[in-house]
């Protein structure tokens, strides 16, 4: 087997490669069909053999030693078989750059469905344990939520200092829930929510919370990127300009020699194929590595223990 796209050799005898000689130029007097439309001068079809084959000098993709085209022949030869061979690398993997798009689609609607889960049952939690407390200060909760969606979109916001700023405002307001017999003046609750890190009102429930939340929404981010990506690359492997011209010296060319029903070897088609899939299998380790990878890194993702994590402090 030669290099990519090399016509293969084969023996001198009557095979699909061989391509049979067209028959001699008929005398000036002699009757032939007239020549096709764009046809170099004296040449003349019958039944789809080029009788009177020119030199093929001329073109710039097919043979050249006889042919049957013209230079502007040729050329609407090489638009429609890229337009074909496009057509069907492109339909191969359509089906692939969907799938995937469709993928990090239906994540990110699950993803936003676990927010939305957690943030219903945190304020079904809190409503039932603080009623029109918890009622009168709901905005901090949901700002919360508001900065997680913002984080799982793209936007660009450190967790930590959302939820740092999250348990700093919430101790500001639970303090005075949590002992009514006594008043706080704002610069007290100010600064007590400056040093809620060190003092730990909340236990090592922050730290906890912020391990899982972080862990869940960068697996999230991991994942969603991974799909992306997948789907970029499927999406844009265009065929490369020397597989296109062996895909037309196999598909067309024997149009311009008069042999339209001859079919290329086997050999010379896997050759060509090889060729042009080489670019697409070089990916294959890493698009196997990819694979495996993705789902390993994201992990079981759940809301539920945040939930879980924000509520146990009114057990407190």
């Amino acid at each position: 087997m030669g290099p990519p796209y090399s016509t293969p050799r084969v023996p001198p005898v009557s095979t699909p490669c061989t391509i049979p000689i067209a028959t001699p130029c008929p005398a000036a007097s002699s009757p032939h069909v007239p020549p096709a439309p764009g046809a170099p001068h004296g040449q003349a079809l019958t039944g789809g053999i080029c009788l009177c084959p020119p030199s093929g000098e001329h073109l710039r993709i097919c043979p050249q030693d006889y042919t049957c085209c013209s230079s502007e022949m040729e050329e609407q030869l090489s638009l429609q078989s890229n337009r074909d061979f496009r057509a069907l690398v492109e339909d191969g993997a359509s089906f692939l750059s969907s799938t995937l798009a469709s993928c990090h689609r239906r994540f990110e609607e699950f993803f936003r469905e676990l927010l939305a889960a957690a943030e219903r049952g945190l304020q079904a939690m809190f409503t039932q344990t603080y009623g029109r407390l918890y009622a009168q200060n709901a905005r901090l909760f949901q700002g919360l939520f508001a900065e997680l969606r913002r984080h799982q979109q793209g936007a660009r916001l450190s967790l930590d200092e959302a939820l740092g700023e999250f348990w700093a405002r919430l101790l500001e307001r639970m303090l005075p829930l949590l002992n009514p017999q006594y008043q706080f003046p704002p610069e007290y609750l100010e600064c007590v929510a400056r040093q809620g890190e060190a003092l730990r009102p909340f236990g090592d429930v922050p730290r906890k919370l912020r391990l899982q939340v972080t862990r869940a929404f960068v697996a999230a981010r991991v994942f969603v990127q991974g799909l992306a990506t997948g789907r970029d690359v499927v999406s844009k492997l265009p065929p490369s300009g020397e597989c296109l011209r062996a895909a037309m010296r196999m598909s067309s060319c024997p149009l311009c020699r008069g042999t339209p029903a001859l079919k290329p070897c086997n050999a010379f088609c896997l050759n060509v194929m090889k060729g042009c899939l080489a670019r697409p299998a070089e990916l294959d380790p890493e698009w196997n590595q990819l694979v495996r990878y993705l789902p390993v890194r994201i992990g079981p993702i759940t809301c539920r223990g945040f939930v879980a994590r924000i509520g146990s402090i009114s057990a407190g």
